[in-house]
């Protein structure tokens, strides 16, 4: 299966659209003042950070209904389900938004963080397609 079979997931295909799509709106609408879309430092930042969370998005739909290992993420039933979803989301969004509020008083930071954030995406990527050949 090739990278294109992550974003068509088998059985939940509107999950997953739909959540890749929101975390990319949301994403792509970062709250940088006027100014700071100028830098292309802070633009690329920007972009990371879209990734990251899309990705983050395409693991939660990927992993949606299936056994988790992780006790701190799986629900009463043992599987991974709407309340993982919540705390992947906080802690995708969170850390965008605490990024963000350090980028404003730090702007040389924009390219560690861009490289973590792509580092960040290229594990929730693996992972997803992991899950999907898996299933």
């Amino acid at each position: 299966m090739h990278f294109l079979g992550v974003i068509a997931c088998r059985r939940s295909l509107l999950l997953c659209r739909g959540l890749a799509g929101l975390a990319l709106l949301v994403s792509l609408g970062l709250p940088l003042s006027a100014q700071s879309l100028e830098s292309p430092a802070l633009r690329a930042w920007k972009y990371s950070a879209a990734a990251m969370v899309t990705a983050t998005a395409l693991d939660a739909s990927s992993s949606y209904g299936r056994v988790e290992l992780n006790p701190a993420m799986a629900g009463q039933d043992g599987k991974f389900g709407g309340r993982a979803i919540a705390i992947k989301a906080g802690i995708a969004f969170g850390g965008v938004w605490l990024e963000s509020r350090l980028l404003r008083g730090h702007p040389k930071l924009a390219k560690p963080l861009t490289i973590f954030n792509y580092v960040l995406a290229g594990g929730y990527g693996s992972a997803a397609a992991f899950n999907m050949r898996t299933r």
